[in-house]
């Protein structure tokens, strides 16, 4: 299998949607996984720095403040995602949520631990619902893949028992 050369530790996603660390309790030890977790849960869920033509004031603009600096040009610290987080969800809100993923996970392509990154976006209106499906392609041929609800506005939690 193709992620067999890449041990990462393991994550889970609770009931909330926030991911922790899981310990094996046999080795009284970090769980790992085959694959490329951590890289996976920072490239699309930290703040990449947003430029001046997406959010005007530069104080609002969140992100790693050492995008600022890099001596890479445009080589920007995570993704965008988070710029949808107020938006209308829409078929077109859907295609840059997709095109923001892929953009993230770009350096992984450019430093040669994955081919190509292939994000698919499952858009449910009527329950405003979506979800990501991120899809990484290796060079030696095999694929990982990985789904995440970005969005869930029908499940049960404190807003619901109000």
């Amino acid at each position: 299998m193709a992620t067999d050369r890449y041990i990462d530790l393991a994550y889970a996603q609770d009931g909330d949607g926030i991911f922790d660390l899981v310990i094996d309790a046999e080795a009284a030890d970090f769980a790992k996984t085959a694959g490329l977790e951590s890289a996976l849960l920072v490239s699309l869920f930290s703040d990449r720095r947003a430029d001046e033509s997406e959010v005007r004031d530069p104080f609002q603009r969140r992100g790693w403040i050492g995008d600022l600096v890099s001596d890479i040009p445009n080589d920007r610290y995570g993704s965008g995602l988070w710029l949808y987080e107020q938006r209308r969800m829409t078929a077109e809100i859907a295609v840059g949520v997709r095109l923001e993923a892929e953009q993230s996970l770009d350096w992984m392509r450019d430093d040669g631990l994955i081919e190509y990154a292939e994000g698919m976006v499952m858009h449910v209106p009527s329950a405003r619902r979506l979800d990501l499906v991120v899809t990484l392609h290796f060079i030696d041929g095999g694929v990982s893949q990985r789904a995440y609800t970005l969005a869930d506005a029908t499940r049960t939690g404190m807003i619901a028992r109000l």
